[in-house]
C-alpha cells in the first residue's frame, strides 16, 4: 500500500504505549472534536514526526508544544472550524502531500476552503515567527478586510455594510473585535 505503517491510537491509550507509537511515526494526524483528552499529547516530550496535522478546532497550544518537542512542521486550526471544511482540508492536504512538499501541499489544501472560514496555520521549525509575520502581512496586503453584515440582532446597526478590519487574536465565543473608521467594536 501507499502507507507502509499506520497506527491508530486513542487518546485513552496509556502514555507509555502512546510514546512508543509516536517515536515510530513520520506523520501524526489528529482529527475529531477539540477535547480535553488531547492534553495527553502535551505530556509527550519527544516526537520524531516530520509533520503533525492537528485537524481539530483551537489547537494552537498543542501545535506549539509539538513544534517545541521535535515535530518539524505542524498544521493546526487557530479557531473553530466547521466539520465539512476540516474534512475537505484534511483530504486535500493528504492528497497533495503525495505530489508536493509540505508547504506547497498546505497552500494547495487551503485553496479548497470557503472564503468565510478562518484558515489553518502551518508552523515550521525555525521559520515560525517569519511565517506568522508573513501571514499577517499577506492578509493586510490582500485587503484583509471584511464587510460587516447583519446576521443576528447583535452589532451596531450603523456599521452594517461598512468595511472593517478584524483585529487579530480577538475571537471569543463567536465574537471578534473589528475596527471600523478608527472605532473598535465587538461583532458577531
Amino acid at each position: 500500500g501507499v502507507v507502509g505503517q499506520c497506527h491508530v491510537a486513542s487518546v485513552a491509550t496509556p502514555l507509555e504505549a502512546l510514546e512508543r507509537a509516536l517515536l515510530s511515526c513520520d506523520v501524526l494526524y489528529v482529527a475529531g472534536m477539540h477535547d480535553p483528552a488531547l492534553a495527553c499529547l502535551g505530556k509527550v516530550k519527544v516526537f520524531r514526526a516530520t509533520l503533525a496535522v492537528l485537524n481539530v478546532c483551537r489547537s494552537e497550544k498543542l501545535a506549539r508544544h509539538l513544534l517545541a518537542h521535535g515535530v518539524r512542521h505542524v498544521a493546526y486550526w487557530p479557531a473553530s472550524v466547521h466539520d465539512l471544511e476540516a474534512v475537505n482540508f484534511g483530504v486535500a492536504f493528504v492528497n497533495a502531500l503525495f505530489r508536493s512538499r509540505i508547504s506547497e501541499a498546505f497552500e494547495e489544501a487551503k485553496r479548497c476552503l470557503s472564503v468565510s472560514e478562518r484558515a489553518p496555520i502551518l508552523l515550521s521549525e525555525g521559520k515560525t515567527s517569519q511565517l506568522l509575520r508573513s501571514s499577517f502581512a499577506a492578509a493586510s496586503s490582500a485587503g484583509g478586510f471584511v464587510v460587516l453584515e447583519k446576521r443576528h440582532i447583535w452589532g451596531t446597526p450603523a456599521a452594517v455594510g461598512q468595511l472593517a478590519t478584524v483585529l487579530p487574536h480577538t475571537a471569543s465565543r463567536g465574537w471578534v473585535k473589528v475596527q471600523v473608521a478608527g472605532e473598535v467594536m465587538t461583532w458577531k
